[in-house]
């Protein structure tokens, strides 16, 4: 996974400037500078309006970097497409298409094939069968993404939370109330460069110990990435350790949880 593994807690989603197309009254499309990620508290199109709806994040500062982008805790449907356009000067310089998320997973992300200097992305969002009749974003991401130049060891693992309400009667019969699922990878970094271990990894724990979510992409070449992409919680589970004495090399131990 050399080179492929991403990680970022700089999301211009929370510093930046949000507008739309369409929004309900409750769901102000600025609700997605936070980091809940729940139909809730996130952002909601007027009824009917499901084809064109545009979203837009203008970067705190003018022509800066980004690298990937996302929707997360979304409504839309596996026939969904969201094109997303870098902006800069108020011209589209880069576009790429996704479709909507499979069933499960409620999130669209992708990155650009290189890193692209915007002023701007523009998400639009058209998904005409949705049943809800509406659009709903639970939170959203666009930023700079970190590959560390080892990417992550193969002694990385993945895996689900999983909470529900379970009841075995008397007689037998076993009744189950499902109540969420949090996906989440542990990441093993084991070979962290000295140039990356403060500008990088010690940036990305001093986010994430703010409560920021923070972005993970196992492999951004993967056709499955918007399904193994997680955007929540980063909790440090061991500490930064010099495990080969004369390399250059750090290793630390990291959880990260989906959000909801």
């Amino acid at each position: 996974m050399a080179g492929n593994s991403g990680l970022s807690a700089i999301n211009y989603f929370k510093t930046g400037m949000l507008s739309t197309s369409s929004q309900e009254a409750t769901l102000p499309v600025t609700n997605l500078a936070g980091d809940q990620v729940n139909a809730s508290s996130g952002w909601q199109s007027l009824n009917g309006d499901v084809s064109g709806v545009t979203l837009t994040c203008t970067f705190p500062e003018e022509a800066i970097l980004v690298r990937g982008f996302g929707l997360f805790g979304t409504n839309l449907t596996p026939s969904a497409t969201v094109q997303i356009d870098a902006i800069l000067g108020g011209v589209s310089i880069e576009t790429v298409s996704l479709p909507g998320p499979q069933e499960g997973y409620g999130q669209v992300v992708g990155v650009f094939a290189d890193n692209v200097t915007a002023d701007a992305l523009l998400f639009t969002i058209t998904d005409a069968g949705n049943p809800d009749n509406y659009i709903n974003v639970g939170a959203g991401f666009a930023g700079q993404i970190w590959f560390p130049q080892s990417g992550i060891s193969w002694s990385t693992t993945y895996g689900e939370n999983v909470a529900r309400d379970d009841f075995r009667a008397r007689g037998g019969p076993r009744f189950i109330n499902p109540l969420y699922v949090e996906r989440y990878w542990r990441l093993v970094l084991d070979s962290v460069r000295s140039s990356e271990a403060w500008d990088d990894l010690g940036e990305l724990k001093r986010i994430a110990a703010l409560g920021v979510n923070i972005l993970f992409l196992p492999d951004v070449t993967d056709v499955d990435l918007y399904r193994m992409a997680v955007f929540g919680v980063l909790e440090t589970q061991a500490d930064v350790s010099f495990p080969f004495h004369s390399v250059d090399a750090r290793q630390v131990t990291m959880q990260v949880t989906e959000r909801k």
